[in-house]
């Protein structure tokens, strides 16, 4: 799906990915759900989307349910309207989804009110980032400080650090709203080591 490593003699552009994307996901969907008839189990998948941004953008203002209409919006709206759809009626069906982006006000407000849990690094400190993130956390402003004062990981001079900030079940303070904050352990190696220790400890270490 990277414009990068697709064919020479091949028609590829962002429309035409997002109609391959599309297509694919009503297939996983699709699985899923058949899956879910004919066993009663679910299908244990968790669909990434990298660049999010890409796939799901906030739609226009001005357009219809599925957000089509123009402004190179068209091919993009049935992709939206999948992911829509989908982040609400799959959990059932053991389709888990999960949405990375550098941006936040630029997604779609519908998808990302309909995900459970939220992880916010360094990077929406201003701005439009900054109020999109005010909403999702019911407009904290001890948190919002609290984000505002991470430091940038590639500015640090030693061992990079890369503070998170997580909303939901994640956090043990969820149903208060109130975010929790920690700094990533740098994955892989600190995490498996992290593991084996806990394994080994009756399972303390690798919940730190």
């Amino acid at each position: 799906l990277d414009e990068t490593s697709a064919p020479e003699a091949l028609f590829w552009n962002d429309g035409v990915r997002a109609i391959v994307v599309n297509h694919t996901l009503d297939e996983i969907v699709a699985a899923a759900r058949r899956r879910y008839a004919e066993r009663g189990g679910g299908l244990n998948t968790l669909v990434v989307l990298d660049e999010a941004h890409r796939f799901a953008p906030r739609a226009p203002l001005g357009r219809g349910p599925a957000g089509g209409g123009g402004d190179g919006d068209a091919e993009l709206a049935p992709l939206r309207a999948t992911l829509r759809d989908a982040v609400r009626t799959t959990r059932k069906y053991g389709l888990g989804w999960m949405f990375v982006s550098q941006t936040l006000a630029s997604l779609d407000r519908e998808i990302v009110s309909q995900l459970r849990m939220y992880f916010f690094g360094y990077g929406l400190a201003w701005g439009s980032e900054l109020d999109a993130l005010g909403d999702l956390i019911g407009g904290n402003p001890s948190a919002l400080r609290l984000y505002q004062q991470f430091r940038d990981p590639e500015s640090s001079l030693g061992e990079r650090k890369y503070p998170f900030m997580a909303l939901g079940p994640s956090s043990p303070l969820s149903f208060s709203l109130i975010p929790m904050f920690f700094e990533s352990l740098r994955f892989p190696g600190e995490f498996l080591a992290a593991a084996a220790a806990g394994e080994e400890g009756g399972g303390d270490a690798g919940a730190r």
